[in-house]
């Protein structure tokens, strides 16, 4: 889990859950700074991960047939990145393929958007 500008109400609340935290001190930078500094993590802690999913915490109606449909996307359609569309352009949640992760950790750090549209 990457967290940002909330950081210190946010850690405690997680010790004791079973996730990986790290914590983006360009958040303000906008969600493209939070997907480098999750896979900036995720290649630190494995080198055996073959993919990511990135999504937002207020994403109330997201659920396991979101997520089945990414895996079973990125499966049949072979693509480094596959996700979910909003007005025609790509956004969270997205799957991210170990191909991508590099594509991703070095992009444009002045962009506020993730680069999955040159991916798809």
């Amino acid at each position: 889990m990457v967290v940002g500008g909330a950081t210190e109400q946010i850690r405690p609340l997680l010790l004791r859950q079973p996730v990986l935290i790290t914590e983006n001190p360009e958040w303000e930078e906008g969600i493209a700074a939070s997907l480098r500094a999750g896979l900036r993590t995720i290649t630190e802690f494995s080198r055996q991960i073959e993919n990511v999913i990135f999504t937002l915490c207020d994403q109330p109606f997201l659920n396991t047939s979101v997520l089945s449909t990414l895996i079973h996307a990125r499966a049949q359609q072979g693509k480094p990145i596959v996700a979910a569309r909003y007005g025609g352009q790509a956004g969270a949640t997205a799957l991210v393929h170990r191909q991508a992760f590099q594509f991703i950790g070095s992009s444009n750090r002045r962009s506020r958007r993730p680069p999955l549209d040159q991916c798809l």
